[in-house]
C-alpha cells in the first residue's frame, strides 16, 4: 500500500509538472479593483528599480512592442486606456518619421479580480512521464499596494524529455508611476518641434528639434536635422548631431551609463558624458558578458562599454577569462596572420609558451599557455586602419 502511495504522489507530480498547472502563480502583489478604468492615465516608460527587478525595463519591451528593424525601441512615457470590457490601449511616441509618430496598440485579455490578464503566446503539449513542451508568454496589469501600476510579466519556455529537462521561466513584477510624479524635465511636442517643460508646465528648453527623448541622469537624447545627440539640462549640446540612431544600453545598478551609437550601419559606444568610448567603425557587436568582441569585415577585437581594449586585426578570438592556472590576470587568446597570441584586459599582445602536462590513463592531456614577458607589445588602434 505504501508503494502503491508513492507512485499515486509521484504521478500526480509528473502531471503537474507537464501539464503547467503549477504555473497558477502568485497574485498576492496586487490589490484589488475596483475598476479597470482606475488604472486610465499617463506613466512613465521606465520601470522603477526595485529589489525583484534590479534594473530598469521599458514597458515597449514587456508588451513585445520594442524591436522594428532589428532596433530596439523604447518610449519616456506611454498613455494607458481600458476599453471596457477586455482591452486596453498603450499609447506612445516614437521617432520612425520627422517630429515624430503617435503610435496605439490595443490588446484584449481576461478582466478578473485584481488584474487584466493577456497572454501573447499559450501553448502546453505533454505526455506523462514521457514528454512536455511549454511555451508561455504572459502579462497581468493592476495596481499594486501605493496605487503604482503593476505589470507582472510571466514567461515560460520549458520542456522535458523523459527525465531530461530544458529552457527557463520567470516571473517579475514591474513597477510604473504616474507621469504627474516625474520631477525632470519632460519633452513636449510644440506644433511640429520638440522642446522640454518642468513640472509647472513652463517651457525650459525651447522647442527646435525634430524629436526629443527624456532626460535619463542628467542627460538626454534630441533629434536635429535628421540625426541624434544628445544635451544637458540647460540644453547644451554634449555631441555634434551626427548619429542615425542612439540606444541606450540595459542599466544595472552600479553600472554607469553607456549607448550604441549607429552612423551608416557601423556601431560604436557613446557615454554618459558624450565621449566615443568605442569609435562607431565596427559592423557588429558580440556580447561576451563584461567583454564586446567587436568585428570589421573579417577581422576581430575586443572592447568593454568604457573603451577599446583591442582594434579588428585578429582572424579568431577564442576566449578571455580570469584563469590562475595559466597567468595571472583576464586574458585572452587570439590568432593573427596564422599566429596564436595572449592577450591582457590593457591592451598588450603576448607570444605565448606551451606547456603540455600528459594525461594519465583516460584523462585528456592538459594544455598551459603563459605570456612570454620579452614579447610584450601595445596594440594600437592604427594598425586597425591599415587593414
Amino acid at each position: 500500500m505504501k508503494i502503491q502511495k508513492i507512485f499515486t504522489l509521484l504521478f500526480i507530480a509528473v502531471m503537474v509538472y507537464s501539464c503547467g498547472t503549477y504555473r497558477i502563480n502568485k497574485t498576492k502583489d496586487f490589490e484589488k479593483l475596483q475598476s479597470v478604468k482606475d488604472l486610465d492615465g499617463e506613466y512613465s516608460g521606465f520601470s522603477t528599480i526595485t529589489k525583484k527587478t534590479k534594473s530598469e525595463r521599458n514597458v515597449l519591451s514587456i508588451f513585445n512592442l520594442n524591436t522594428v528593424d532589428d532596433f530596439h525601441r523604447e518610449t519616456d512615457f506611454f498613455d494607458l486606456n481600458f476599453i471596457e470590457p477586455n482591452q486596453i490601449k498603450i499609447s506612445y511616441w516614437d521617432d520612425s518619421e520627422n517630429s515624430g509618430t503617435k503610435r496605439d496598440t490595443i490588446f484584449t485579455g481576461i478582466v478578473k479580480e485584481k488584474f487584466l490578464e493577456i497572454y501573447f503566446k499559450k501553448s502546453q503539449s505533454f505526455i506523462p512521464f514521457l514528454f512536455s513542451d511549454i511555451n508561455i508568454d504572459r502579462v497581468r496589469i493592476g495596481k499594486d499596494n501605493q496605487g503604482n501600476l503593476l505589470v507582472m510579466k510571466f514567461y515560460d519556455n520549458t520542456g522535458n524529455l523523459l527525465f531530461i529537462g530544458g529552457g527557463g521561466a520567470s516571473e517579475t513584477p514591474y513597477i510604473f508611476q504616474k507621469a504627474e510624479k516625474f520631477e525632470g524635465l519632460k519633452p513636449v511636442k510644440t506644433g511640429e518641434k520638440w522642446g522640454y517643460i518642468d513640472k509647472n508646465n513652463n517651457i525650459k528648453i525651447e522647442p527646435k528639434y525634430d524629436f526629443a527623448k527624456g532626460f535619463f541622469r542628467g542627460t538626454a537624447l534630441v533629434k536635429f536635422e535628421k540625426k541624434w545627440g544628445m544635451i544637458d539640462q540647460n540644453g547644451n549640446p554634449l555631441t555634434t548631431f551626427k548619429y542615425d540612431k542612439i540606444q541606450l544600453f540595459p542599466d544595472y545598478i552600479g553600472h554607469k551609463t553607456f549607448y550604441k551609437v549607429f552612423i551608416n550601419n557601423k556601431i560604436g559606444i557613446l557615454d554618459a558624458l558624450g565621449t566615443e568610448t568605442v569609435p562607431p567603425v565596427y559592423d557588429e557587436f558580440m556580447d561576451r558578458n563584461e567583454y564586446f568582441e567587436v568585428r570589421l569585415g573579417n577581422k576581430y577585437g575586443l572592447a568593454t562599454r568604457e573603451k577599446l581594449i583591442f582594434p579588428a586585426i585578429y582572424d579568431k578570438i577564442w576566449w578571455y577569462y580570469w584563469d590562475s592556472r595559466m597567468w595571472n590576470w583576464k586574458s585572452g587568446k587570439a590568432e593573427r596572420n596564422g599566429k596564436e597570441y595572449l592577450l591582457d584586459a590593457d591592451g598588450y599582445e603576448y607570444e605565448p609558451e606551451i606547456t603540455i602536462r600528459k594525461s594519465i590513463l583516460f584523462f585528456s592531456d592538459e594544455v598551459f599557455y603563459f605570456p612570454k614577458l620579452e614579447t610584450k607589445r601595445k596594440v594600437e588602434f592604427s594598425e586597425q586602419e591599415s587593414q
